[in-house]
């Protein structure tokens, strides 16, 4: 059940993102959501994405809704996600 729960989370607050994201100033998603969101992209990829990004940079870049600037390869390398290709799969 907090697998189901938590996957809706996620979707929703990746669905929210998407929305707004060609709208400035329009209003980010929950940050409890967005925080819960991450929380299980982390827990599924088995990383712990960088700290000093914002859970919605980490959402962004680790489902391939934004492209990773070599300074995020970089830091991804240095948590030892070397080779990988981003979007992160989960398959």
């Amino acid at each position: 059940m907090r697998d189901l729960l938590g996957g809706l989370v996620l979707e929703a607050t990746l669905h929210h993102l998407d929305l707004i994201a060609p709208l400035p100033g329009a209003e980010a998603p929950p940050a409890e959501g967005l925080a819960a969101a991450r929380e299980l992209v982390e827990r599924r990829l088995r990383i712990q994405l960088p700290g000093d990004w914002t859970d919605a940079e980490a959402l962004r870049i680790a489902t391939g809704r934004a492209e990773a600037t070599p300074a995020e390869r970089a830091a991804l390398d240095d948590l030892g996600v070397r080779g990988q290709m981003l979007p992160l799969a989960f398959g």
